[in-house]
């Protein structure tokens, strides 16, 4: 039972972030596209779409965090001037 919860909780957030446009950054067209269609089947019962799910997801997730890390690191810091 609370197997399905969290299974149905995350499919929920994963739905959230396609429609929002926002899950862990600013999301592509294409995450958004995959974040829904993982949303559902995360939401949809079985151990197939439940795994292919959660694998988008935390695709998505590593995806997004390299790419900002990468723009943290591209941005050049201002550093005060000594007096």
């Amino acid at each position: 039972m609370i197997e399905l919860l969290v299974l149905g909780l995350f499919g929920v957030v994963a739905l959230a972030g396609g429609v929002i446009g926002w899950f862990a950054a600013k999301t592509s067209s294409l995450e958004r596209f995959l974040l829904g269609g993982a949303g559902m089947m995360l939401v949809h019962t079985g151990t197939l779409t439940d795994v292919i799910g959660f694998g988008v997801i935390a695709t998505i997730v590593i995806k997004q965090k390299i790419r900002v890390r990468q723009s943290k690191l591209a941005t050049p810091r201002v550093l005060p001037e000594e007096e």
